[in-house]
């Protein structure tokens, strides 16, 4: 019986510790697009607007933020 708990619990770490290094190499950039916006303050601009994302290789997108420009 503690052969088989052992063998068990060493399969269970096999298979979760890649999943945990996996995690770990999660890579995140930044991307910046230019856009329309109705936000009255780009009026200077045409109403555009470029817009700051951080994406990561784990598929998560957060909104940073977003600035008038000429683009």
């Amino acid at each position: 019986m503690r052969d088989w708990i052992r063998n068990l619990s060493d399969s269970l770490v096999d298979h979760l510790v890649p999943r945990a290094e996996a995690a770990a190499a999660v890579e995140c950039w930044i991307e910046e697009k230019c856009g329309s916006t109705m936000v009255p303050t780009c009026h200077q601009t045409g109403f555009r607007a470029i817009y700051t994302t951080q994406i990561c290789s784990d598929g998560t997108q957060v909104y940073l933020g977003r600035r008038c420009a000429n683009c």
